[in-house]
């Protein structure tokens, strides 16, 4: 991380590698394995004081891209990230990569953007204003093997037109 604070704010440059490998259940391991893969992320950050508009005032905003280490992942037990709005629900898989048979990873890429801004009204009495994207997607060879089941029996076999690509967005 390499990070510049100022009067006016700070802005940070950061990167991350993570050796991706497979998870093995029973006896899978015996059947063989693909080997590890390295995955990588990059972020930036930016924040804005902005106290002409009130004192303590700021504006925050980040972006990161990864392949095969997953930006913003909300459970890595189960490997998933659950969606509900009214009455949907959307179940989203958060993996690093999806292997295949013949021992090979298939990284899944990652991107996400967020930005928000505080009003301090008074010392005490502040408001905040927030939102932020996140695209997950998979290339046409882990796509496959998720939507005809073939990624660890997991997902079952799906209908065609399936995609496994999905994105989240908050405000």
């Amino acid at each position: 991380q390499v990070r510049w604070d100022g009067a006016w704010g700070a802005f940070q440059v950061a990167g991350v590698l993570h050796s991706v490998s497979a998870g093995y259940y029973g006896t899978a391991e015996n059947a063989g394995h693909p080997s590890n893969k390295w995955g990588y992320g990059v972020n930036t950050g930016i924040r804005i004081n902005t106290p002409f508009v009130s004192p303590g005032d700021y504006f925050v905003a980040s972006m990161s891209y990864t392949q095969g280490n997953i930006v913003n992942a909300t459970s890595a037990n189960s490997g998933q990230k659950l969606i509900w709005n009214g009455g949907t629900i959307a179940m989203g898989s958060t993996a690093d990569g999806v292997y295949t048979t013949g021992g090979d990873i298939q990284l899944t890429t990652a991107w996400s953007a967020a930005a928000a801004y505080e009003h301090f009204w008074t010392p005490a009495l502040q408001t905040s204003v927030y939102g932020s994207y996140l695209k997950v997607t998979y290339n046409d060879v882990a796509q496959g093997l998720i939507c005809n089941g073939a990624a660890g029996g997991f997902y079952g076999t799906v209908a065609a037109g399936c995609n496994a690509n999905w994105s989240a967005w908050n405000v």
